[in-house]
């Protein structure tokens, strides 16, 4: 993966002759849609002063190394930033490489059409760094589900790159509505982000729009003679004899 910068940057630079009037990030968006390089052959071929307002406009912390790039973290250097979901997890690792760095973004490039919809208008209303903060904060809570918790006594997780890594917002809609509606209510996860619980509200609405209303229904609202048996649903899933798809399914069919 490494190479030498000078070799790669002096055959690169015969391809871009423009490159060095580049002074905005849309002018260094512009020459890369007219070059014919890959990604990582135009980041590869920029100036030192080209890589900074490439840094600013991406919020990076670290400096942008050319030769130690992965393919992912050299595309999504050259997407409108404005428009998030344009980042792609190329891999698959339910990671985003920007840069040298990686983040952790919501909602997947996997996830449906209609899901990007519904979370494009609900939080239309928030400014860029708003936005910014609330997508960490749902791909930190999306994570941490109870499929990719592996030892509930020592709360570890299921690594995002492992294939078993579950995202309800690309495979289980029913299964991401019913997280939002606890999220929405401040059941189940506490945060600083003003944004959070709002956001989640309006993002269920919104994926009611095009999968239907959801009805949720807690201990609360069952039936008295049902109670015991919900309590036996829980203890089943905590002493870990049943799987947590199994749990939710008998759940469901329960309720």
């Amino acid at each position: 993966m490494i190479s030498s910068v000078n070799n790669n940057t002096n055959m690169s630079y015969n391809k871009a002759p423009m490159q060095n009037k580049s002074k905005t990030f849309e002018d260094i968006l512009k020459h890369y849609k007219l070059s014919s390089m890959t990604a990582k052959e135009y980041i590869q071929s920029l100036n030192a002063n080209d890589l900074n307002i490439i840094k600013d406009e991406m919020r990076l912390y670290e400096d942008i190394i050319p030769s130690a790039l992965t393919n992912e973290g050299a595309i999504n250097l050259l997407v409108n930033r404005q428009n998030h979901y344009a980042f792609k997890d190329t891999d698959g690792d339910h990671l985003v490489d920007v840069g040298n760095q990686q983040f952790g973004y919501f909602p997947s490039s996997a996830v449906p059409t209609p899901v990007l919809e519904a979370w494009n208008n609900a939080t239309k209303d928030l400014t860029l760094d708003e936005k910014l903060m609330t997508s960490k904060s749902f791909w930190a809570i999306s994570v941490l589900i109870p499929e990719n918790t592996f030892s509930f006594g020592l709360n570890e997780m299921i690594n995002p790159r492992d294939p078993k890594f579950v995202d309800h917002f690309v495979t289980d809609i029913p299964s991401a509505m019913r997280n939002l509606y606890c999220w929405a209510n401040g059941n189940s996860y506490k945060t600083n982000d003003p944004n959070f619980h709002k956001v989640a509200k309006d993002f269920l609405k919104e994926l009611e729009n095009n999968y239907g209303e959801y009805k949720h229904k807690s201990i609360e609202e069952l039936p008295i003679e049902k109670k015991p048996g919900y309590h036996f649903l829980n203890y089943l899933k905590r002493e870990n004899f049943i799987s947590v798809k199994s749990y939710l399914d008998m759940l469901e069919a329960y309720e």
